[in-house]
C-alpha cells in the first residue's frame, strides 16, 4: 500500500512539472574575431593582369587563375605560399606563371602582403622578326635594347606587392578585392633545333626581360 501511495505522488509530480524549452544559444566569437584565430587557410581567384614589357619586350593583358595556401599565424601575421597561372588570348597566345612566398600583414580588415619568387614566360610568337643566326655556331645572348627572340621558354626573379580586402561572410568563409603590383625579369631562352659542331650541345639565343605588371582580381577563401 505505501509503495503505491509513493508512485501515485511521483507521477502526479511528474505529470504537473513545466515543460523544458530549448533555446538557441548565442555565438561565442563573432565571424572577424573567427578570422582573426590561428590556423590553415586556403584561397581560390582570378585576376586581370596588365602586364608591361620593357625595351620591346612583348606584353598585354593576361587573364589568371589565383591559388593560395597557408596560415594565419597570429593576429597580425599570415604565412602564404601563392601559384598564379596567366593566358594570353589572341593573335599570339601565351602563358605567364609564377610562385612566391608571401609573408602577409594585417592592417583590422586590409591586408599587406610582399612576396618574392620565381616566374616565367612560355611564348610560341614573340611577333618580333626573328634574329637571323645564319652563322651561329654556339649559344649567344642577345642585347636586351630590344626584343629579338621570335619565341620564349624561360623564367626569372619576380617581386609582388598586395593589398587585399576579404569580408568575411560567415566564420568559414570570406570574399575581397585584390590590387596587386609585380615586377619580373626573365632569362628567355628560343631554341634553334641546331648543335654546336664541335661539342654536340644545342645551340639556343637568350635574351634578358623585364616587365612589370598592375593587377586586379577577387578572391574567394575558406578557413
Amino acid at each position: 500500500m505505501e509503495l503505491l501511495v509513493f508512485l501515485g505522488v511521483a507521477l502526479t509530480t511528474t505529470s504537473t512539472a513545466a515543460p523544458i524549452e530549448a533555446k538557441t544559444s548565442l555565438a561565442i566569437v563573432s565571424d572577424e574575431e573567427a578570422w582573426r584565430e590561428s590556423g590553415f587557410r586556403v584561397g581560390l581567384g582570378y585576376g586581370y593582369d596588365q602586364v608591361f614589357g620593357q625595351n620591346g619586350a612583348p606584353d598585354g593583358p593576361h587573364h589568371a587563375l589565383m591559388v593560395r595556401l597557408g596560415a594565419r599565424l597570429d593576429a597580425d601575421w599570415s604565412l602564404f605560399a601563392g601559384l598564379r597561372y596567366g593566358a594570353k588570348l589572341g593573335e599570339r597566345p601565351g602563358l605567364r606563371y609564377s610562385g612566391t612566398v608571401e609573408p602577409t600583414l594585417h592592417l583590422g580588415g586590409l591586408e599587406l602582403t610582399a612576396g618574392l619568387g620565381i616566374a616565367g614566360f612560355v611564348l610560341s610568337q614573340t611577333g618580333q622578326e626573328a634574329f637571323s643566326a645564319g652563322n651561329l655556331v654556339a649559344s649567344y645572348t642577345l642585347p636586351d635594347d630590344r626584343a629579338q627572340l621570335s619565341s620564349c621558354s624561360g623564367a626569372g626573379v619576380l617581386g609582388l606587392l598586395r593589398l587585399e580586402y576579404p569580408v568575411p561572410i560567415n566564420d568559414l568563409l570570406a570574399i575581397g578585392p585584390v590590387l596587386q603590383f609585380e615586377a619580373q625579369w626573365t632569362r628567355c631562352t628560343q631554341t634553334l633545333g641546331r648543335s654546336d659542331p664541335d661539342t654536340g650541345e644545342g645551340i639556343e639565343l637568350h635574351q634578358y626581360w623585364g616587365h612589370y605588371n598592375i593587377g586586379l582580381g577577387w578572391m574567394t577563401w575558406w578557413r
